[in-house]
């Protein structure tokens, strides 16, 4: 017998204070029973105001939780049911397919839940529609390195914004454009690399819509004189086009010998 939503919304109320314990039980070795249930994450970091939840490819992604039996086997075509405790009723879920809609801005928790047990929640986010990609760092640089033993980087910062406000938690892929065969995994050359100077080439936007991505030049680097250009794109829905997008960067990098 399923719970009611007041049930549930109180159990994932006390999940979300960290006052539930994981959502499974202990039965007998009957296969079709239900032990345990997770909820997958969002498909994407945020959805877009006034639209469904959606994979990177544009299509509507529901959400999705599996049921597992004692043998840790999933249970095909469990009744699941979802729940968004946005009580402003502002994001929805659909109960039965997990389709998500958002009238506005916001975020708020969602539970999955099969008979007596609930999945731990998660946070579906709303963010206005990206208007602009703009470069918070110079489009065109120099970069001077003599081998010191210390790394040297080059800020690449761009901004997500709607308007003139940041949008957070917007996808944005970085890539070399030149020269051709720059692999971003071999530190002998230049690399894009985050904050801990680690080889990256995806992140999402902070809260004020901002991220970065650092040339890097590692004391291993091989002498080079020339350009680097490289390129960093902010990914909406297929078909949405966001001004400014791609932000190319071009810098001069000359390495030279002690």
């Amino acid at each position: 017998m399923e719970r009611s939503p007041l049930r549930v919304l109180a159990a994932a109320t006390l999940a979300a204070g960290g006052l539930i314990a994981l959502a499974c039980t202990k039965v007998g070795t009957d296969p079709n029973v239900p032990v345990s249930i997770a909820l997958a994450p969002p498909a994407l970091p945020a959805m877009l105001k006034g639209d469904t939840l959606r994979n990177d490819a544009g299509a509507v992604a529901p959400l999705v939780a599996t049921v597992f039996n004692v043998h840790d086997d999933p249970i095909v075509d469990a009744p699941v049911r979802f729940l968004s405790l946005d009580t402003t009723h502002t994001i929805l879920v659909d109960s039965v397919t997990g389709v998500v809609t958002a009238k506005d801005t916001g975020q708020t928790l969602v539970v999955a839940f099969v008979g007596s047990l609930q999945a731990p929640p998660d946070t579906i986010v709303v963010v206005d529609t990206p208007t602009a990609v703009q470069n918070v760092d110079p489009l065109v640089d120099t970069l001077n390195y003599t081998f010191n033993g210390r790394d040297t980087l080059q800020a690449l910062g761009v901004k997500v914004v709607h308007d003139t406000i940041g949008v957070r938690r917007v996808i944005v892929r970085y890539q070399f454009v030149y020269p051709a065969g720059l692999d971003n995994r071999d530190s002998t050359k230049v690399q894009l690399v985050d904050g801990n100077k680690q080889p990256s080439l995806v992140d999402t936007t902070d809260a004020t819509g901002a991220v970065v991505r650092s040339l890097r030049i590692a004391p291993i680097a091989s002498a080079l004189q020339g350009w680097v250009g490289g390129q960093a794109t902010a990914v909406g829905p297929p078909g949405l086009a966001i001004a400014g997008n791609p932000v190319r960067f071009v810098i001069h990098v000359t390495i030279t010998q002690p």
